[in-house]
């Protein structure tokens, strides 16, 4: 939903939603800027680091989101992306809201590093970040209702009554469903760096 952008002195928020930007504002008060990740308004080779983190499929264009982060990063920098698909451990909560994905495009698993290619950028490291998310069955509904999740954006009635409803309906017959669960994600992460042209 966001990428944040990074000096050796500093860290910068940007974001295209003001929404989001005011949420951020509470963790990076004076840094956060109302920013398209394609478009990045700062000079070129102006941060040693750029993170996209859960956020690189939610951009329109992700190649020209990656050209900029590439632009505006110093030579010996790295991107960092961590991906937005995690594998989870499953669980009951889990279960049922794995069955969204259906509503998602299907991309091939190593479509970030094509896309990296594609910006001029090059794999440097990969690895793996294991996080615990905490949530009830209830607040997972009201996520899911407030579309918080892009595949949900622009549904039709008919898509969001014979896919999204019957979830719903599981995560509201869950046992306890006010009980909050404890499941764990393994994201993958890519540190990427830029080819020997840098622009």
């Amino acid at each position: 939903w966001s990428s944040d952008v990074c000096s050796s002195d500093l860290v910068i928020g940007p974001d295209i939603s003001p929404g989001m930007l005011s949420q951020a504002h509470d963790r990076l008060p004076g840094f956060v800027v109302l920013a398209d990740a394609q478009e990045i308004p700062f000079a070129g080779q102006s941060f040693d680091a750029i993170t996209f983190v859960w956020s690189l499929h939610h951009i329109g264009d992700p190649v020209n989101a990656l050209q900029e982060a590439r632009r505006v990063l110093r030579v010996d920098g790295h991107v960092v992306v961590v991906s937005a698909t995690p594998e989870n451990i499953p669980d009951d909560v889990q279960a049922l809201f794995r069955r969204l994905d259906s509503l998602s495009p299907v991309r091939p698993t190593d479509w970030i590093n094509r896309t990296a290619i594609g910006a001029g950028l090059q794999l440097a490291a990969r690895t793996q970040i294991e996080i615990t998310v905490k949530r009830s069955p209830l607040e997972l509904v009201r996520q899911i209702e407030d579309r918080l999740y892009s595949p949900l954006w622009d549904l039709d009635v008919e898509q969001w009554d014979s896919v999204v409803s019957p979830v719903l309906n599981g995560l509201r017959n869950l046992d306890e469903p006010h009980r909050r669960r404890s499941s764990i994600l393994r994201s993958p992460v890519l540190v990427l760096s830029g080819c020997a042209s840098h622009s």
